[in-house]
């Protein structure tokens, strides 16, 4: 799932943009979530992010199945 907000929306206090976020999500909580999928849900691969680690900065890294498994057959076309 994915939230936009307007450019105005990053200039908020913290605290505030905090109260907001509760709201938005207590609204889609309440709504049902009609887009809940569970690959919305999926997690962010923190390991995959180039600099994450000394070792994601060179591209074998990546090949390493024990550090990412392949991708479904149906994403794969």
């Amino acid at each position: 799932m994915y939230r936009r907000v307007e450019p105005g929306w990053l200039a908020l206090p913290a605290p505030e943009a905090l109260a907001e976020t509760d709201a938005w999500l207590a609204a889609q909580l309440r709504a049902g979530f009609p887009s809940l999928s569970p690959r919305s849900l999926s997690p962010l691969p923190l390991l995959g992010i180039p600099g994450v680690t000394a070792d994601s900065e060179h591209a074998e890294y990546y090949r390493d199945p024990r550090q990412f498994r392949p991708a479904p057959r149906a994403r794969r076309a």
